[in-house]
């Protein structure tokens, strides 16, 4: 047997799917027009059937306008519950993020980005601002919640190992006990790992806070492995402190900037004086030369030694010479300057008059990394020293003149890589690419008739040829010219594949990429990468 179901009537408005528009008296348009357009009454039965369709309408118009009403009402509580639910799911969502669920090590490694620990030391201490800045990274990870907290503070000390101190003008008692307060937070957390710090000295600062910073630094001496001293003219304040034992202490960087004057001018090395740190290495030393070209806080005569890696920059090349006769020991010696300074002041350059003596007293056999700003032709002193050192050049960047250089080089086999930057001719160029060149030799036969030999490469261990252009005058010249030199290279034995890097401009980056010639390198054993800028 069948059933219909029939749905029930709201309990709210009595509405129900089944009712419908009253039904229609059975009477036409016309008849309706008729009776519109005319005096005459309807008749009985019409009149029955239009009495019956009003009644019905009217109940029928009732429940509508109660239903509309309803409708309405539901309709405004719908749109008001949808606007209070919309920032209701966010704030439900966000607890459910898949960054809180991230593993340590994973943030560890993101917090390596976000506090810029992935850079040098030098670069760091140049581009972040003071360890006790609480807008600081490390200060604000550990805030955001437990995990991140736990990450960053308790599992995390290395991110604590750097700190720069800028000791300012003076301060009131309840700023300077916040300071000591908030760098004694900072040593706490790096737990037992090594220490570099970073003291920025200006003209003006108190000595209360240098004093107070000092105390705490210097507590934690046996950690300390960097030392990077900026400022002046009071930079001998900073040590005189201390005569504290420093067995982990490898480097020392001091930037003068500075004018001395004459109550902090001192003794070469009397800063440092009654320092003992067996571990000590490297030396680098800054000046200013447009207030001094002298500089004043050099290594203590005990410890000169022990220096294997020196720097020094923006002194006078007497200087230079007077300080390297001290230092038999090194393996990496850079003399370099800003490049702002050269411009202004032309005879800041070391001349190859000045580097030639300095190449000459060098006594230390044990170099292997040297870096010179310097014009004009060295070649004999470079002969000098490798017979003296058998100084063997692994990594050369040049400008002017690198191709004169490169040939000069008697120890050739060890050259692995060569870099040409900065401002040079197009001469220099071809003089670079010239050296790559490997002419075929010829032996005599037994019949005297004429066969090849194998070439000896120039540079059988070179690997990297990079060049920066910031203009190039003959693009296809350039590429013709390189192609040309380095073809030969395949006829010899035991050369490594070479890769030729050139960064250029945008323009003549698409233009060199275009280049047919290009393409034949691949036959070469030579990598080419065009980098545009």
């Amino acid at each position: 047997m069948n059933t219909t179901t029939i749905p029930s009537a709201c309990s709210q408005c009595s509405f129900s799917p089944q009712h419908d528009i009253p039904p229609v008296p059975p009477s036409n348009s016309s008849r309706i027009d008729h009776l519109h357009h005319s005096n005459e009454y309807p008749t009985e039965k019409e009149e029955l059937a239009f009495q019956s369709f009003i009644a019905d309408g009217r109940s029928f118009l009732s429940r509508l306008d109660t239903r509309i009403a309803t409708v309405k009402a539901l309709l405004l509580e719908l749109e008001a519950t949808r606007e209070n639910l919309i920032p209701l799911i966010p704030t439900y969502t966000q607890p459910l993020n898949p960054v809180r669920r991230l593993p340590s090590d994973i943030l560890k490694l993101i917090f390596t980005y976000g506090t810029e620990y992935d850079k040098p030391e030098e670069k760091y201490f140049a581009c972040v601002p003071h360890s006790l800045d609480l807008r600081s990274p490390q200060w604000i990870y550990g805030r955001v919640c437990r995990h991140w907290r736990r990450t960053m503070v308790d599992e995390s000390p290395l991110f604590w190992t750097r700190i720069k101190l800028q000791p300012g003008k003076p301060i009131s008692l309840k700023q300077l006990s916040m300071a000591l307060c908030l760098l004694s937070i900072h040593l706490h957390r790096s737990q037992d790992c090594p220490l570099t710090i970073r003291i920025d000295m200006p003209l003006s600062f108190s000595m209360d806070l240098v004093t107070g910073f000092l105390a705490l630094v210097f507590s934690h001496s046996k950690r300390l492995r960097s030392l990077f001293l900026t400022g002046g003219p009071r930079l001998n304040e900073i040590m005189a402190v201390s005569e504290d034992f420093f067995p982990s202490l490898e480097k020392i960087h001091i930037r003068e900037l500075f004018p001395k004057t004459s109550d902090s001018q001192g003794d070469q090395g009397s800063v440092f004086r009654s320092i003992q740190a067996p571990k000590l290495k490297s030396w680098s030393s800054t000046g200013n030369f447009f207030f001094n070209t002298r500089i004043s806080l050099m290594p203590p005569a005990a410890l000169c030694h022990q220096i294997t890696d020196f720097t020094i920059s923006e002194v006078s090349s007497s200087q230079i010479v007077s300080i390297v006769r001290l230092l038999p020991h090194l393996r990496v010696l850079s003399v370099w300057l800003e490049r702002f300074c050269v411009r202004q002041h032309p005879f800041m350059n070391l001349t190859g008059t000045a580097i030639a003596a300095l190449m000459d007293v060098l006594s230390c056999p044990a170099l292997v990394h040297l870096s010179l700003f310097v014009s004009g032709q060295i070649a004999t002193a470079v002969q000098r020293f490798e017979e003296r050192s058998k100084f063997k050049l692994q990594h050369f960047v040049g400008a002017e003149d690198a191709g004169i250089f490169v040939k000069s080089l008697s120890n050739c086999l060890s050259l692995e890589t060569i870099e040409v930057e900065g401002a040079y001719s197009y001469q220099s160029i071809q003089d670079m690419l010239a050296s790559l060149y490997i002419p075929i030799q010829h032996a005599q036969s037994s019949t005297d008739t004429q066969s090849l030999t194998r070439p000896i490469a120039t540079f059988p261990n070179l690997r990297l040829l990079e060049f920066y252009f910031s203009e190039l005058h003959s693009v296809e010249g350039f590429i013709d010219e390189a192609y040309s030199n380095v073809s030969a290279r395949k006829f010899a034995d035991d050369v490594v594949p070479l890769e030729l890097v050139i960064t250029m401009p945008k323009e003549q980056a698409k233009k060199m990429l275009s280049y047919r010639q290009l393409k034949n390198f691949d036959a070469l054993r030579v990598t080419v990468k065009i980098i545009p800028v």
